[in-house]
């Protein structure tokens, strides 16, 4: 079918993303606990090391800090990437692909986790000479260092699974692994350096034991059917998947990697320009760093697997509003962010017994100006979620590259030659400051130039060959609501080419699905329903909150009438509960005589 569209929505049965955005915010607040269990694991490590031993230890734990974020990278590469195909696999009801996906990231994880432990210890001691270079560090840096090691394996294969469980609909368990894991962590902490004076590798050996305990429960999880991930048995024609997952996954596991980079090589500028006091404060800020990707991490973590369903089932107009929606939300947290570190700089300090003159007053300047990078950074690290959904991932790589080490790494070097200490962290600012004027640059281009596809400053997504004929959200309401709703579909369809007497089916259809789907949601319920022109039919896409329901069940007695009458309109009716909401697909044959 072709034709126009309808545009006159109004009241209850304007399309509005009330469905969308309380699922998100039902994904946000475990989302957050996740992050935050990861990131404060980092916080708390540092200030229970400067507070039980020295800030020394604390510079220590920020040169070992590449590790982490390399493990990081490779968790994000495979879960990142390997997460959202599978969650576009279940927008578009490829459930034997979701699978796929699923086994092979867990598998290539595995492989990973091992090949870089191995790397390490083989190159262990030049590795050591390149990350610590200060005599006084050096000798408890190598104990640290050798302990950390053995975490990676365990980190990479639990944190690349723990991905996978917002989308297949229980980010809770995602929280209960990360929140078990680090605060078994912080609390070996304690333990193995205040009862077996292990010193600073006892926070490594902390890390270590956090994820053993996390990967126990997510095993159980799993197998206890705690979370419904689709998996299958691989075969070798998978193996095909795994270039996909990487290239996915490829724009932030590079954000990753680029931050390892420029976390080693600003450390040595910081430490020769200022020294041991340098680091500390460098370290600060890094530290600000985890406390700012608490709440962006949880925006990003809480929008993408809703917006990798949205896309799988062109529910464009969804996907816009969710975007959105981050986006507003990153901007508000992040200046909140800002903020508080330009005002309480000296505070923050103290939490890592920051106190003394001179590191005092270099952490200080150090923090009031390299949090400035939160003002803007926020919006293209979301935004970038985005481009990976919507196959723009070149794109996505290079703002990852960008804002990673390609312009930071010269920018900074030239500017602390002339300016010292302070041309460091001025280096930050002005380094977000450039991504994200190029990225407005470049969608304005991109737009002008593919105009049948783009509009919109964000790159907002137009309907294909589909003709978008109804879109709308409805909320429980009287039956009053739902046939005037009806009665306007009909004259759509009637005014896009359909028979009358199609058009009458076709909008009882609608009427009938959506009482069907009305009596089975709350009283303060809302059904999304989108419907779609094709060549020969129209499809009608269904969604609604709360448990699962399939009118192809036998078991719905109550409703037998009214399924059978959606049986005898439709051409066929599928249903999938993805994310904790019920995706129903119909449809309607419009050509021929009914």
């Amino acid at each position: 079918m072709s034709g126009q569209t309808d545009n006159n929505s109004a009241g209850t049965t304007r399309r509005t993303d009330t469905v969308l955005r309380r699922k998100m915010i039902q994904y946000l607040i475990p989302a957050m606990l996740t992050t935050a269990a990861f990131s404060l694991s980092e916080f708390v490590d540092s200030m229970i090391l400067a507070n039980i031993l020295n800030s020394d230890a604390m510079a220590i734990i920020q040169l070992g800090s590449p590790v982490i974020l390399i493990c990081a990278t490779a968790y994000i590469l495979i879960g990142n990437g390997g997460s959202t195909l599978y969650s576009i696999c279940l927008g578009e009801r490829d459930i034997e692909k979701a699978g796929g996906y699923f086994g092979v990231s867990v598998a290539s994880s595995a492989i990973i986790g091992l090949i870089l432990t191995i790397i390490g210890f083989t190159f262990f001691e030049p590795l050591s000479h390149v990350m610590c270079k200060d005599p006084e560090l050096y000798d408890d840096f190598v104990t640290f260092f050798r302990a950390l090691l053995w975490s990676v394996p365990f980190l990479i294969i639990i944190m690349s699974t723990v991905c996978f469980l917002a989308p297949a609909g229980a980010p809770q368990l995602a929280t209960v692994v990360n929140v078990v894991a680090n605060v078994v962590n912080i609390a070996m902490d304690y333990v193995y350096i205040r009862f077996f004076g292990m010193g600073v590798e006892g926070a490594a050996y902390a890390t270590l034991t956090g994820y053993l305990v996390g990967g126990v429960i997510l095993i159980f999880a799993l197998f206890g059917k705690k979370a419904d991930i689709k998996r299958r048995k691989l075969t070798r024609e998978d193996i095909s998947l795994f270039p996909n997952i990487v290239k996915t996954g490829s724009s932030f596991s590079a954000t990753q990697l680029g931050y390892a980079i420029k976390i080693a090589f600003c450390n040595s500028i910081a430490a020769f320009h200022a020294g041991a006091a340098g680091v500390v404060g460098f370290s600060l800020c890094i530290q600000s760093l985890s406390i700012v990707s608490i709440f962006l991490a949880a925006v990003i973590e809480s929008a993408s697997p809703i917006l990798g369903m949205l896309h799988g089932q062109k529910d464009y107009l969804g996907e816009k509003m969710v975007l959105r929606r981050a986006l507003i939300l990153q901007g508000v947290l992040s200046v909140l962010c800002t903020g508080f570190f330009n005002l309480f700089a000296d505070v923050f300090a103290s939490f890592y017994d920051i106190t003394d003159g001179e590191r005092l007053m270099v952490a200080v300047t150090a923090l009031s100006i390299f949090s400035l990078i939160y003002l803007v950074r926020g919006f293209y690290i979301v935004f970038m979620k985005y481009l990976q959904i919507i196959g723009l991932k070149l794109y996505a790589l290079l703002i990852s590259v960008a804002d990673g080490f390609v312009i930071i790494i010269p920018l900074s070097m030239i500017m602390s030659r002339s300016m010292g200490i302070k041309g460091l962290w001025w280096s930050f600012p002005i380094n977000t400051g450039v991504v994200f004027a190029a990225c407005m640059i470049a969608n304005i281009i991109i737009t002008s130039r593919h105009k049948d596809k783009y509009t919109g400053l964000l790159l907002d997504l137009k309907p294909g060959n589909e003709k978008v004929l109804l879109d709308v959200t409805i909320m429980r309401s009287d039956d009053h609501d739902i046939s005037t709703l009806s009665e306007r579909f009909q004259r759509i369809c009637e005014e896009n080419g359909m028979e009358k007497m199609k058009a009458v089916h076709a909008s009882l259809l609608l009427e009938e699905m959506t009482v069907y789907l009305k009596d089975h949601i709350k009283k303060d319920g809302y059904v999304d329903i989108l419907v779609k022109g094709h060549d020969d039919y129209i499809s009608l896409d269904f969604r609604s909150t709360g448990a699962s329901i399939d009118p192809n069940d036998k078991s719905e007695n109550d409703f037998r009438e009214n399924i059978k009458l959606l049986k005898g309109l439709a051409r066929e009716i599928t249903c999938n509960y993805v994310m904790g909401m019920n995706n129903i697909s119909v449809e309607f044959d419009a050509s021929g005589a009914a």
